[in-house]
C-alpha cells in the first residue's frame, strides 16, 4: 500500500505542498539521480524529457505521481491522483483515492491547477485526510523515492511526526524527525531504520 499525506489512517498528517513523487523499485546509479533530480519541476514523461535516464531506471520505474497531471477535483478538494508511466501514460491500477479519516472534510487536500497538492490539516484532532492506494509493482528489496515539494513551517507536529509518505510493507517514509527537527527517510519493519533524505 501507499500512502500520501499521512504515516497511516492513524494520523500523523503532512501539511505542506507535494508536486511529483517518483518511486523507482531499484537503487538507482548516483547519474541516474542526478538526472532525476535536475528534472524535478520539469513536466512530461519521464522518457522524453529525460533522454540519458538508464534502462534499469527507466524498467525500474513504478510511479511518477506528478502534479502537472492526473488530480481529479470536485472544486478544489482532490479527489484522487493518477500516477503515470516513463512515457506519461496514466497508470489507472495505482490512482491514490483521497481517504477520509474520522470527519475531515474533502477541503483538507485542494489542488489550484499550479501543479502543487496543498494539505492542510492543521488540526492534531483524530479527523484526517490522506491519499491512498496500491502500487501495482513486483516485490523489490531495493527502493529509490524522490519528492517535491514542502513542509508548511508553521504546522503541528513542526519538529516531530509529519510524514508526506509511507509506502509498503516495511513502511518506507519521509518525515520530519522525531523531536530533532531535521527530516530523515525511514523504514520501519518493527526496527527503524533512519538516514537523511
Amino acid at each position: 500500500s501507499m500512502i500520501i499525506g499521512a504515516y497511516s489512517s492513524s494520523g500523523y498528517d503532512f501539511v505542506g505542498e507535494v508536486e511529483q513523487l517518483i518511486i523507482f523499485s531499484s537503487a538507482l546509479s548516483d547519474t541516474d539521480r542526478k538526472l532525476v533530480e535536475k528534472y524535478l519541476g520539469s513536466t512530461g514523461g519521464l522518457f522524453s524529457d529525460i533522454p540519458d535516464l538508464s534502462t534499469q531506471a527507466l524498467e525500474s520505474l513504478v510511479a511518477h505521481y506528478d502534479g502537472q497531471t492526473g488530480v481529479e477535483t470536485d472544486g478544489n478538494s482532490v479527489i484522487s491522483w493518477t500516477p503515470v508511466d516513463a512515457n506519461g501514460d496514466f497508470l489507472d491500477d495505482m490512482i491514490a483515492l483521497s481517504t477520509q479519516r474520522g470527519n475531515a472534510g474533502q477541503e483538507l487536500i485542494t489542488y489550484d491547477g499550479s501543479g502543487k497538492l496543498t494539505f492542510d490539516d492543521t488540526s492534531v484532532g483524530a479527523d484526517g485526510r490522506f491519499l491512498e492506494g496500491t502500487l501495482s509493482n513486483a516485490e523489490s528489496k531495493e527502493l529509490t523515492v524522490f519528492w517535491l515539494g514542502h513542509y508548511k513551517a508553521e504546522a503541528p507536529f513542526a519538529t516531530s511526526g509529519a510524514y508526506v509518505y509511507n509506502i509498503g510493507i516495511n513502511n518506507t517514509s519521509h518525515q520530519r524527525d522525531d523531536g530533532k527537527g531535521g527530516f530523515v527517510v525511514e523504514q520501519y519493519n518493527g526496527t527503524t531504520y533512519a538516514g537523511d533524505d
